[in-house]
């Protein structure tokens, strides 16, 4: 049978006792899980899409460094055109072109990405 409460503020007072309670239940059963659980929830979907990324960022590695520069800043740091126009001291003009020849280079050897 469900308790009874002699006022509203001691059922919020259990409620509150109840969930932190399963709450901790929860943590200490998930932490008891053996490694091999935990590795086979890593699926092969994770696996592959880890592997894309560093291969996306070995490929923009090797791109020359004017391009490389620039889509990092870009990309990674999430500056404007006109902030890295200024952190490089180019033209924005500048930017926006090793923006595009850099996508271009790296468009190109991505190729293998495009039907996955």
């Amino acid at each position: 049978s469900a308790p009874r409460f002699s006022d509203e503020e001691h059922e919020k007072a259990w409620l509150i006792r109840v969930t932190q309670n399963h709450c901790k239940n929860v943590l200490k059963s998930s932490s008891r899980r053996n490694n091999s659980e935990l590795n086979e929830e890593l699926s092969q979907d994770k696996v592959s899409d880890l592997s894309k990324a560093m291969d996306i960022s070995l490929k923009i590695k090797a791109l020359p460094a004017n391009y490389k520069t620039a889509i990092y800043l870009y990309y990674y740091e999430d500056l404007t055109t006109e902030q890295i126009s200024k952190i490089l001291k180019i033209s924005q003009s500048a930017v926006k072109m090793r923006l595009k020849r850099g996508r271009e280079l790296l468009k190109s050897e991505l190729e293998e990405y495009r039907y996955e």
